[in-house]
């Protein structure tokens, strides 16, 4: 796993929050393009990434009782045509089987939808990421 850069205003998100940029796109010298970036065109991604919207505090991730964590995804109206939420004990080394759950639609405010999840978190302590899908190709 890269290590992440957190600079200070470097990189902003939908809303002005902060993005996590992979230290080693960070690096990158200018006018370089990393490897394996743009290289098909009919690879490319399908979701607007900028108007993505999620941070690891309330009100996208909180707990709900004991032991449950709610979990809430932002993104452009109508970009996501199917999202889940990959999760698992955040510590387990060698990993348990990480369970998949998918992403409930909840509703929409100005331009975004919003989607979420509650997930099961027996232990107090959960990772997680998101797979997102896009519309199908015209």
């Amino acid at each position: 796993m890269d290590p992440v850069c957190r600079s200070r205003g470097a990189h902003l998100g939908a809303a002005g929050s902060p993005l996590a940029v992979p230290a080693a796109l960070h690096r990158q010298r200018p006018g370089r393009r990393p490897q394996g970036l743009g290289q098909r065109k009919e690879a490319a991604f399908p979701v607007n990434l900028a108007a993505l919207v999620h941070q690891c505090r309330f009100p996208y991730a909180y707990p709900v009782g004991e032991t449950h964590l709610r979990v809430v995804l932002k993104a452009a109206r109508g970009d996501l045509a199917r999202a889940t939420c990959v999760y698992g004990d955040r510590y387990a080394w060698p990993p348990d089987a990480d369970a998949v759950n998918p992403l409930q639609y909840l509703g929409s405010a100005g331009p975004h939808d919003s989607r979420g999840a509650t997930l099961p978190a027996p232990r107090g302590r959960a990772g997680y990421l998101f797979t997102l899908g896009g519309p199908p190709a015209p």
